[in-house]
C-alpha cells in the first residue's frame, strides 16, 4: 500500500511538470466547459490510484480473462475442423497452444480451459472415461 501511494505522490509531482504544458493545450480545449474538464480528470486520477493499489493476483486474473475470447475462438476452431463433438483433452491442449500467439505451456492453456469452463457454465464439459479426459462443446 505505501508503494502504491509513493507511486502516486509520484506521478501527482508528474502532473505538476505537466501542468506548464496545459496553456498549450487550452488552446484545443477551447468551448470545452471546464465542469466537463474536472470530471475527466477526477476520472483519470481515480482510474490511476485504482490501477495503483490494485492486487497483482486480481491483475493477474485480468489478463487471463482477456485472453479468453480468443482461447474460445480456437477452441471452437479445433472442434469445426475435426468435425468431432468429443476430443481427447491433451490433443486440444497440443493444438491451442501450437495456435495461440503467445507461448504457453500445456498446463497454463489447461488453466485458461478451466477458468473458460467457469466463466463460461455448460459451454464446456470435460468428461473422465478410463482416466482420460475428453473435452465436450
Amino acid at each position: 500500500m505505501e508503494k502504491a501511494l509513493e507511486r502516486l505522490s509520484e506521478n501527482n509531482t508528474n502532473t505538476t511538470a505537466t501542468s506548464k504544458t496545459i496553456p498549450a493545450l487550452a488552446n484545443a480545449l477551447k468551448g470545452i466547459p471546464k465542469s466537463l474538464l474536472e470530471k475527466v480528470r477526477a476520472r483519470q486520477a481515480a482510474k490511476a490510484v485504482e490501477l495503483l493499489t490494485r492486487n497483482p493476483e486480481e491483475n493477474k486474473r485480468r489478463y487471463e480473462l482477456t485472453r479468453l475470447p480468443e482461447l474460445a475462438r480456437l477452441l471452437r476452431n479445433i472442434f469445426v475442423t475435426e468435425k468431432k463433438n468429443i476430443i481427447a483433452k491433451p490433443v486440444i491442449l497440443t493444438k491451442m497452444c501450437e495456435s495461440f500467439r503467445e507461448i504457453m505451456d500445456q498446463s497454463e492453456m489447461a488453466h485458461h480451459i478451466e477458468l473458460l469452463r467457469e466463466t463460461v457454465p455448460g459451454w464446456i464439459i470435460i468428461s473422465i472415461v478410463d482416466n482420460k479426459e475428453f473435452v465436450k462443446l
